[in-house]
């Protein structure tokens, strides 16, 4: 069995081993979510702000572009866009306006506008780079056009997509750079003119993302809207997400514009934090796991550090606590051992007894063990002597009951052979009254279900009468308010007519807008050019007045067919009304009439019911009062059988108890005979039992007293038959 000590030092042990891995492992766990959400954070806060300065970069060349649209929106003439000499005189005026905007913004590699070749059979533009003009060789270009070559791939596209665009990094051949292009075609009028274009170096781009840091290896790339790799280290724009196999990110940037996931790149657990940025293209950056985690391992070593100095410490502490408890627990289990062999002299505890722990409690507990076994066993030792002669005087006594008992068997049985005669004649009249009763009882049953049909009857004439009359008063009251609110709607169908009224208004109205449009068109006619604008206006009022009187002529047609509607819906309404006003209400009162005769019928049967039943309870009270007397000749003869019965039973009882006091007797002396023999190998200090001050626990006093208690009442009851027989 494990000592008291190991238990404690064990126990603490293991505590502090737990809550150490616990908060360990806690702290490691929130640190590697902090950590793993830092980075997070960080990794996403900067693909917004590299995301934010490319963003930046190209809305500043939308905005160009978005200039220069809206300038030749607002001045060229469509009308013109065939005529070659005002489109190179267009292009020129036009041209000093590039070259101002490419003086201004040295980031723009170039800027260009070309009206539509297909227009004018040939090629018309200017085209500018920091602030100087490129020569156009316009039959060059416009064979280049024809035969769809590389070069004008970009006219191409924006023409196609017929709307503003960011072209894929391509190479610019007048250049020798790399350049992105924002294309946007040009309109006036509703006709194609034309597109611009801006052309910036993709290098600045490039670099910004090549230059990115990313802890130790990790790296940057741009993809196009094609998901194509338009700028990394490893791949090219050959390749694709799905090529490469980066499923995972094509999936979560087909799902949302920015966002943070983990997933395999290459081989390696990877975060990665994209950014959709405005003109189509995707920023994605990305680390490995590992760099991000690289901080875990060192901080797990230091807390195992720890936990182990605390396990040490927390042991030598165990120690001495546990040595502390056991050592008085294990002295004072040397006097409970003793206590276990009968030996109640131990005095080990004794030096604990001032102590206000648990310790104090035992070494108490002890104490009072010792000094009450000490006093228990005097008493009994003093109490064998008197117990001994109790026994004798108890088989003296149960000699005399048995004589007793002997007498009083007899005369029971006489007496029970009496009563049984009388019982047997209280039983027949008994039975007889009882079928008595259960006949007028089946009478009364009969009765009281005839009142309670008639009851039913009653109530079911009653509500139908009720029922009816207010069915009657309802149809009275429904009639009149159908009469009403019929006279109502025929004096509101009356106001459809003032929608012909109002017909003629539209149709008088619309005659005089189309002769309004008519003047206007002739007015516009006359003003010429300048009045081909008021002559479309003209002409939409002209066919809106038409319009007009055209729904007018419907609207005439619908009333007149709503009129004939609610007419032969009035008539129809009419003839209900007349039909509830005669039939409907005659039947009702036929109703209420045969109600109330089923209701008078219902009373007479209910009052000659009521008269039986009151015969047939003073049936029932006269036969109640020959059962009460037939019951108390019955139960006075049954209570005398057996009275007689329990008398003979106490009898041959007693005989049957006498020979179990003879036994208890033997018995009782057999016990004091082994109670000395015990008494005698108990060993406690006489000294501290004669010691007033040692006392038994009140607990203990009280049960010593309860027994002699219960020995006086016993010696008593062994005594009442004497007095009793005395007294006779």
């Amino acid at each position: 069995m494990r000592k008291i000590s190991t238990s404690i030092i064990v126990s603490i042990v293991a505590c502090v081993i737990i809550a150490s891995i616990a908060v360990g492992s806690i702290s490691t766990s929130v640190a590697v979510d902090e950590i793993n959400k830092e980075a997070r954070e960080k990794l996403s806060a900067m693909s917004l702000q590299y995301s934010s300065d490319i963003n930046m970069k190209y809305q500043n060349l939308e905005s160009l572009a978005e200039s220069i649209s809206s300038y030749i929106t607002g001045t060229y003439e469509p009308i013109r866009l065939s005529d070659k000499a005002y489109n190179k005189a267009y292009m020129k005026k036009l041209g000093g306006y590039l070259q101002r905007i490419t003086e201004l913004h040295p980031e723009v590699e170039s800027m260009y506008a070309y009206s539509n070749p297909k227009e004018q059979a040939g090629i018309t533009g200017t085209w500018y780079s920091n602030g100087k003009m490129v020569e156009i060789d316009a039959a060059a270009e416009y064979n280049d056009y024809l035969s769809g070559s590389e070069n004008w791939q970009w006219y191409y596209q924006t023409e196609e997509a017929d709307e503003a665009i960011w072209l894929d990094p391509y190479m610019k051949e007048a250049f020798g750079k790399i350049c992105v292009s924002r294309c946007e075609p040009v309109y006036a009028d509703k006709k194609f003119v034309g597109i611009i274009g801006v052309d910036v170096d993709f290098a600045q781009i490039s670099d910004m993302i090549h230059g990115i840091t990313i802890y130790d290896t990790g790296r940057a790339f741009l993809l196009n809207g094609k998901q194509q790799f338009l700028v990394d280290e490893s791949y090219t724009v050959a390749d694709t997400l799905e090529s490469v196999g980066y499923n995972g990110l094509k999936e979560a940037i087909g799902s949302a514009d920015t966002g943070v996931i983990e997933m395999n790149l290459d081989g390696v657990e990877s975060l990665i934090s994209y950014v959709t940025l405005n003109n189509g293209y995707t920023l994605v950056l990305c680390a490995p796991i590992a760099e991000l985690e690289s901080g875990i391992a060192s901080m797990q070593r230091v807390a195992f550090l720890v936990i182990l100095c605390v396990i040490i410490f927390v042991s030598i502490f165990a120690l001495m606590i546990g040595n502390t408890i056991s050592n008085p627990l294990k002295k004072m289990v040397f006097d409970l051992k003793k206590m276990q062999e009968k030996d109640f002299t131990g005095r080990e505890y004794v030096k604990y007894l001032n102590k206000k722990n648990e310790i104090g409690k035992i070494a108490h507990a002890i104490d009072k063990v010792q000094k009450s076994m000490g006093l228990v066993i005097k008493a009994m030792a003093e109490e064998g002597d008197g117990i001994q002669g109790a026994s004798d005087n108890l088989n003296s006594i149960i000699d005399d009951y048995n004589n007793m008992v002997v007498s009083i068997s007899a005369v029971a049985e006489e007496l029970s052979a009496g009563m049984q005669e009388t019982s047997n004649m209280a039983d027949y009249l008994g039975d007889t009254s009882k079928r008595m009763e259960e006949y007028v009882a089946v009478m009364g049953e009969k009765n009281e279900e005839g009142i309670e049909n008639i009851a039913a009857i009653y109530d079911r004439a009653k509500r139908l009468n009720m029922e009816s009359e207010s069915a009657e008063k309802e149809n009275e009251v429904l009639i009149d308010s159908a009469k009403k609110q019929l006279g109502e709607a025929i004096e509101n169908s009356n106001q459809v007519e003032q929608i012909n009224e109002l017909t003629k208004a539209i149709l008088s109205i619309s005659d005089s807008t189309n002769l309004l449009a008519l003047n206007a068109s002739i007015e516009a006619a006359r003003a010429g050019q300048a009045g081909k604008g008021f002559a479309v206006v003209a002409e939409e009022i002209r066919n809106l007045a038409e319009n007009s009187k055209n729904t007018a002529g419907e609207i005439q047609k619908i009333t007149f067919k709503v009129t004939e509607s609610v007419k032969h819906l009035c008539d129809c309404a009419t003839q209900v009304l007349s039909y509830m006003d005669t039939s409907v209400r005659k039947t009702y009162q036929h109703q209420v009439e045969i109600s109330e005769q089923y209701h008078k019928d219902a009373e007479n049967i209910d009052e000659i019911l009521k008269q039986f039943s009151d015969v047939a309870r003073q049936i029932n009270k006269e036969n109640e009062v020959i059962m009460d007397i037939i019951s108390n000749l019955q139960r006075a003869t049954s209570d005398g059988a057996v009275g007689t019965e329990e008398v003979a039973n106490s009898a041959e009882s007693m005989m049957h108890g006498t020979q179990g006091l003879q036994e208890a007797g033997i018995k009782l002396q057999q016990i004091v005979h082994e109670m000395e023999t015990t008494i005698a190998d108990f060993h406690v200090p006489e000294m501290e039992a004669a010691n007033a001050d040692y006392h038994v626990p009140e607990v203990e006093m009280a049960a010593i007293d309860s027994n002699a208690s219960e020995m006086e009442v016993t010696i008593d009851e062994f005594n009442a038959p004497e007095t009793e027989e005395s007294g006779d």
